[in-house]
């Protein structure tokens, strides 16, 4: 695979890897009795390993402990590029909230003539 193809991808599998262990820490750390997490918690750990084997796999002869290491760095990277993107985004939400003006409710109208 050529170099250019091959760093998305990269990229793309080293977030599913972050993304995967991010939620399975959530799941073990706010267990409680009326929680069933058997389903998520093997899916998300499938699709971990499954995104740490490919990037094992794209990678020239390494451990899965290098692999391991190389798929969270690159998820860890791409989620910082996307950062100032995702923040654009939430001022622009926050600024349609506040600028926005509240409907007149008849209710509360109501009151104040009293």
């Amino acid at each position: 695979m050529t170099p250019e193809l091959t760093e998305p991808i990269l990229l793309f599998f080293g977030g599913i890897a972050l993304s995967s262990i991010w939620i399975l820490i959530n799941l073990v750390v706010s267990y409680h009795p009326y929680h069933k997490p058997a389903v998520p918690f093997f899916s998300l750990f499938i699709s971990g390993v499954t995104a740490i084997f490919i990037t094992a796999t794209l990678s020239e002869n390494i451990s899965m402990i290098e692999a391991t290491r190389i798929a969270l760095t690159n998820g860890l990277t791409a989620f910082l590029q996307i950062l100032p993107f995702a923040h654009v985004v939430f001022l622009f939400f926050l600024l349609k909230a506040s600028l926005r003006r509240r409907p007149l409710d008849p209710l509360l109208a109501l009151l104040d003539e009293e």
